[in-house]
């Protein structure tokens, strides 16, 4: 009997190493796409991208729901806050055919509505700026756990409806 609890203990105690483990490397992994991103976002009104910054576009969808808290977090602080709003819509939109919601509505409607109202655009004053951060960092407080669970790390794609 004292056998079988050190093995359940031991099978606990690894299971919780796995799981912190997987936590830890996507959260360095997306802090530093996104600081890549930020670095090599192309700068306003020129036609130069840098080619270090499609690849960085491509790992930041891969992470697909696990980054959006990231970019939610990025939008006040980032130098590119209209790069960070479009990868944040982005996502959101291609989880549509992920869910419904508990209100028999397709999860991805209120995000394509607030994107058309707040996708932030270079030219935007920053008081205008910074009221669309706000709307969106309200909706994602509101509707994140229908987007991402944060406890489940090993999943691109984890919403609340599967």
């Amino acid at each position: 009997m004292k056998a079988l609890a050190r093995y359940l203990g031991a099978a606990l105690v690894l299971g919780v190493l796995v799981w912190v483990g997987a936590y830890l490397y996507w959260h360095v992994k997306i802090l530093g796409i996104l600081r890549s991103l930020e670095t090599h976002a192309p700068a306003v009104g020129t036609a130069f991208v840098p080619p270090e910054y499609p690849e960085n576009v491509d790992l930041l969808t891969d992470t697909g729901c696990r980054s959006l808290s990231y970019l939610v977090a990025s939008l006040g602080s980032s130098k590119a806050p209209w790069e960070m709003s479009k990868f944040f819509f982005r996502i959101c939109c291609n989880l549509q055919a992920s869910g419904i919601r508990a209100n028999g509505e397709p999860s991805y409607i209120p995000a394509a509505r607030l994107q058309v109202e707040c996708t932030i655009d270079p030219a935007d004053a920053p008081p205008i700026r910074q009221y669309k951060i706000d709307r969106i960092r309200a909706w994602w407080t509101e509707a994140g756990p229908d987007y991402h669970q944060w406890w489940r790390v090993w999943s691109s794609n984890c919403h609340a409806s599967r």
